[in-house]
């Protein structure tokens, strides 16, 4: 990265926390540069299957607008009552004002509705160039001003009186366009960047879930003669092997936990929960379990002991469904939910590991999604799962894959890691870079 200088004047711009700003920059509140402010508050409309897409604040992430992360519609006819405020034209900025605070983009199409929670910016052109204010929003100066007055404790928002009146830092109109196109171009280097490291992290992230399903249903012997597993979905297995279903391998069957309202302070019995099971290392982690009041009957039915596996049985993801967890200590009384069924498995068969291993092998995830029934979400009955087949050896040799995968796979993360350390890095510098071109610190004009 090449290093930036600085501007030759600078002077002081009466805020503390900015410090000082170019010499002919200015800074104004919000209210003074925008022509329109656009609040969509008020009730939700009605969504239909298709339609003009609906654009929420979940679907601004990142600077953009990502229609991939929830895809919502409304009806053609209710359109023009929906958006009678402001119709959104190409180029107008995007702030979320709430779950969450500060998200922004701009509009690249305009056949679209704008829910709750938005506001849209339509800027003053004699004062200011929106590509701009949208990195203006992205900065931490920016998100500062946000923060600094929004309001709330569970839900933090800001009102668009308060959002009105933070303040931009405004340099002439063609140092402006200067800046944005400078970080059009600087912060795309840094995305494709930022991409490269991602489809890597993806690629292994395959190559890690091959690696243990081929552990688990082919054994670590290359040379190993096989058979016919007599599952078309397994196909050849070692032989020595054996083919049992879930139900003969587990002690007391398939159990569905309690369900009852989380603790809001703390107190009571530990909760494994849906969100608790998504692991790398398919191991839950004790230090953030919730907690639920759970007498003394619902502790002896549910309580977790070491070596239970969890698994998910419904969810709005097909890859969801059939995520399965190994639980090897208890350090202190737990109890699960209901949307989790639980298996004890006979360990005079069968390891806890292996099986985790197999129930997370790629063969049977897609058996899983092949067995789910789909309705709201996708879920897999305890009949279905209690009769899928499972692969498996000899104890001695479920111990030697076991400690196979777990060395390959601790390789594996160890790599991922260090790619997600280098993304963090390169995230924080995209940040840093904006900050310093739109408060002034340094001077992009020579490099455009």
């Amino acid at each position: 990265m090449t290093t930036r200088r600085p501007y030759p004047v600078y002077k002081d711009s009466g805020i503390e926390w900015l410090g000082e700003i170019p010499a002919g920059w200015k800074l104004l509140p919000l209210r003074r540069v925008i022509e329109k402010f656009v609040d969509y508050r008020g009730k939700t409309p009605a969504k239909v299957e298709e339609g003009i897409p609906l654009i929420t604040a979940r679907n601004i992430k990142n600077g953009n607008i990502d229609t991939r992360i929830s895809q919502e519609f409304i009806p053609e006819y209710l359109y023009d009552g929906w958006m009678v405020r402001g119709f959104p034209e190409i180029g107008d900025v995007l702030v979320t004002t709430e779950a969450p605070l500060g998200a922004t983009a701009q509009i690249t199409e305009t056949n679209i509705a704008l829910a709750q929670r938005i506001i849209l910016l339509k800027e003053n052109k004699n004062y200011l160039d929106s590509d701009y204010l949208r990195y203006n929003f992205l900065s931490l100066s920016g998100q500062g001003e946000l923060w600094s007055r929004a309001t709330g404790s569970t839900a933090i928002g800001i009102k668009a009186s308060k959002l009105k009146a933070i303040f931009v830092t405004l340099p002439p109109l063609p140092e402006q366009r200067a800046i944005a196109i400078f970080l059009d171009r600087e912060t795309a280097r840094i995305d494709a960047l930022i991409a490269k490291k991602q489809r890597l992290i993806e690629l292994l992230q395959e190559k890690r879930t091959a690696l243990i399903s081929q552990a688990v249903t082919k054994g670590l012997d290359p040379d190993a003669s096989i058979k016919d597993s007599g599952v078309e979905w397994i196909g050849r297995i070692p032989v020595g092997w054996q083919v049992r279903k879930l139900r003969f391998l587990i002690k007391n069957g398939l159990v569905n936990g309690l369900f009852k309202k989380k603790d809001a302070f703390g107190r009571g019995t530990k909760l494994v929960n849906v969100s608790d099971l998504y692991q790398e290392d398919f191991l839950v982690s004790h230090a953030n379990l919730d907690r639920v009041d759970a007498t003394h009957d619902e502790i002896g039915r549910y309580s977790v002991n070491e070596g239970d596996i969890f698994f998910v049985r419904s969810s709005l993801k097909l890859e969801g469904v059939g995520a399965s967890v190994c639980i090897l200590e208890v350090p202190e009384l737990t109890v699960f939910e209901c949307h989790v069924v639980r298996a004890r498995p006979d360990r005079t068969i069968i390891e806890p590991m292996f099986l985790t291993f197999v129930l997370n092998s790629s063969l049977a995830r897609q058996r899983f999604i092949a067995l789910a029934e789909t309705t709201t979400m996708t879920t897999i009955s305890q009949m279905k799962l209690s009769s899928i087949e499972i692969p498996f050896p000899q104890l001695t040799e479920q111990r030697e894959v076991i400690r196979y995968i777990e060395s390959e796979t601790s390789k594996i993360m160890g790599l991922i890691s260090n790619i997600q350390t280098v993304i963090e890095k390169l995230q924080e510098y995209r940040i840093a870079l904006i900050s310093a071109a739109v408060t002034g610190k340094i001077d992009v004009r020579e490099t455009v």
